[in-house]
């Protein structure tokens, strides 16, 4: 079983604050034109949703794809989210 873990992907995927947005919560007039600015807003965030387990079998694969991730963007994010919701679990070795 553990050798089936090292090969799972531990990213699900990837989007900027764009195409995933957050609930419909009242924001104020200021909040609202910073998410909508190009230069500082939602296109300038990136969501990474994690997966599965995460232990020393795939921390390092997992470190890489998020460099990878970064580094193609044209746009450098200002702020990264790392998605834990779907990580069931964490190995100590692991961090």
């Amino acid at each position: 079983v553990a050798q089936n873990l090292a090969y799972t992907n531990p990213i699900r995927g990837y989007m900027s604050a764009e195409t995933l947005r957050s609930d419909n919560r009242q924001r104020s007039y200021t909040a609202r034109a910073i998410l909508d600015n190009p230069l500082t807003g939602r296109s300038r965030i990136v969501v990474i949703q994690l997966q599965g387990h995460i232990f020393f079998g795939n921390v390092a694969h997992l470190t890489k794809k998020i460099y990878d991730i970064l580094s193609e963007k044209e746009d450098k994010p200002l702020i990264v989210i790392i998605d834990f919701t779907l990580v069931v679990g964490i190995d100590s070795s692991a961090s």
